[in-house]
């Protein structure tokens, strides 16, 4: 499964995006538990998703390079 998680600039640092989280992951065990894995796709630039993921026990697998034209 793919996760994604906005929190509204200006309400970070709530606990918003933890509660989202839990009750996302709480939701795919109860209804979809055939599904082992959660992938999320974080900008390099975005510490405050990076560090929500990371808290959360999600760990880097992969880099993607990207070369503007």
């Amino acid at each position: 499964a793919t996760i994604s998680i906005y929190v509204k600039p200006g309400k970070h640092h709530r606990g918003i995006g933890t509660e989202m989280m839990k009750a996302g992951e709480m939701w795919l065990r109860e209804k979809r538990p055939s599904i082992r894995r959660i992938v999320a796709t974080v900008r390099k630039d975005n510490a405050v998703s990076m560090k929500l993921f990371s808290k959360a026990g999600f760990r880097p697998v992969i880099s993607i390079f990207s070369k503007a034209l």
